[in-house]
């Protein structure tokens, strides 16, 4: 099994702003700390209060959002989501389903689980949106016209499993640059 996206926000300006925080529904599984366009509402029955999550292409890289619901450790089968099992790792926002995003905006602090990101580490310090994906990418350098994040440390995050030895993952704390 894949582990998932693990993102804790560390100061960001949509925690006290509910302008900046919106129920969205996507066609497709999204990990939290993966970015997107909200362009327009929902037109499923029953859900068009929600937006609808697209993905970033080139000439919309910036004003993203970012997947941000509670993490609840899940496991799954088939279709059906149940909550309490696994690791914090095991859980994503289920296809179909609504879930929470938050506005990505100039000096958030968040820090994020290498799920969320795609490309080598080494390659630099900073991330980017990408075309077409929603991970946001490593990039030796910020790339004009795309949402920019700067590491600012190599972290770890508490993963309790029951098990002794493994009760951490390797994380990045990351700034805002551009929104």
């Amino acid at each position: 099994m894949a582990n998932h996206g693990v993102l804790i926000g560390n100061k960001y300006l949509a925690k006290d702003n509910d302008v900046l925080v919106r129920p969205v529904v996507s066609a497709s599984a999204i990990d939290n700390g993966y970015v997107f366009n909200l362009l327009s509402q929902s037109a499923t029955a029953g859900q068009t209060e929600a937006w609808t999550a697209t993905w970033p292409v080139t000439g919309s890289l910036v004003g993203l959002w970012m997947a941000y619901e509670p993490e609840l450790p899940s496991a799954f089968a088939g279709t059906k989501q149940y909550r309490g099992f696994g690791t914090v790792q095991d859980f994503y926002n289920v296809a179909g389903q609504v879930f929470t995003a938050i506005k990505i905006s100039v000096g958030d602090i968040y820090t994020m689980s290498i799920d969320v990101m795609s490309g080598v580490v080494s390659t630099g310090d900073y991330l980017v949106a990408a075309d077409s994906a929603y991970q946001l990418a490593w990039s030796a350098a910020g790339v004009n016209s795309t949402t920019i994040m700067k590491r600012l440390a190599t972290t770890y995050m508490s993963l309790p499993d029951g098990s002794i030895g493994t009760q951490h993952i390797v994380a990045y704390k990351v700034e805002v640059l551009v929104a």
